[in-house]
């Protein structure tokens, strides 16, 4: 698990469909030796300031075990250091060197701030005519930065603000303005390209990644995701 970083998470912040608090998720992560981890609820950013104190907590918990076992390391090798009387040199020097191997990765968390976003069907967030403009694409969307989190913020907000209509979306106009320093990722079954390819628009998913590709560049990803199918269209290909 080591190797793996989860980048679309939901929390108790995405309404009926996450349920796991933000302590919990960090915690799981942690303990299946996660480097990192993303937050991407549902439409809304509200849990990342939770989530970023709570990294920020158990990283400063580890950095302070860490330090602490280092320098009692080196008080071992410069032999100052005093010595139990139940245990050894030896197995105090694996007992701290444990506590590095832990708290090293621990301190180093990653917190990745992100939003599974809903994109305006029809490729305009202010157009509301019934059930097409009720919700959107869904696309998975990570700040890589500094102007990539502003920019992530300003396509949230301006997804509420502007773009409301039962479901709180974006467009294309907006995520080619708002673009740099951000990642994308083409999502789950509800996704634009995943969409095409179950109805059997090919071609469509084609001109899709097309445009991702065009405006985003190396930082479009088309996601994989392993469950099971259940999907007839699917299942039957």
């Amino acid at each position: 698990m080591r190797d793996f970083v989860h980048l679309h998470v939901h929390t108790q912040y995405s309404l009926l469909d996450g349920q796991a608090s933000i302590p919990a998720l960090v915690d799981k992560a942690l303990a299946d030796g996660m480097k990192g981890m993303a937050v991407t609820d549902h439409g809304n950013m509200m849990g990342i300031k939770e989530f970023f104190n709570y990294v920020n907590k158990v990283k400063g918990k580890a950095k302070g075990a860490l330090a602490e076992a280092k320098a009692k390391l080196e008080q071992l090798d410069a032999g100052t250091l005093e010595i139990p009387a139940d245990t050894t040199a030896d197995a105090l020097r694996q007992s701290l060197e444990a506590e590095v191997a832990k708290q090293g990765p621990r301190a180093a968390f990653m917190p990745i701030f992100g939003c599974e976003m809903y994109v305006a069907r029809r490729g305009d967030k202010t157009l509301r005519e019934g059930k097409v403009d009720q919700s959107g694409w869904h696309l998975v969307v990570l700040a890589k930065n500094e102007q990539g989190y502003h920019n992530l913020i300003r396509l949230v907000s301006r997804s509420w603000v502007d773009g409301f209509y039962m479901r709180p979306r974006t467009d294309p106009a907006d995520l080619e303005q708002f673009h740099e320093g951000l990642i994308v990722c083409s999502a789950c079954l509800g996704g634009e390209v995943p969409r095409k390819i179950l109805d059997g628009d090919i071609d469509g998913a084609r001109r899709t990644i097309a445009w991702y590709k065009r405006v985003f560049g190396d930082d479009y990803y088309l996601e994989i995701q392993r469950h099971q199918v259940t999907d007839r269209r699917v299942r039957d290909n």
